[in-house]
């Protein structure tokens, strides 16, 4: 089961046309999945990279992510 900031992600990559843009947000959902499961720090600290590099849409889902994670603590 995928988690909100997951599903947001996967979303965007649906959206994106192939290119580095969508390998990029595959690669932040592959670093949010990861992360989720073990440490909020490394998620708020990815992002302003992701909002800056991927737009803001992909930095809100590594957002979420990073309270996600901070509740299940």
């Amino acid at each position: 089961m995928n988690t909100p900031a997951e599903e947001r992600l996967v979303t965007l990559i649906a959206e994106s046309a192939r290119g580095p843009r969508r390998e990029g947000l595959f690669a932040l959902w592959l670093m949010v999945r990861a992360a989720e499961g073990s440490a909020a720090l490394v998620l708020s600290q990815l992002t302003a990279p992701a909002r800056e590099v991927l737009g803001p849409e992909a930095g809100d889902a590594v957002t979420v992510a990073a309270r996600t994670a901070r509740l299940h603590l």
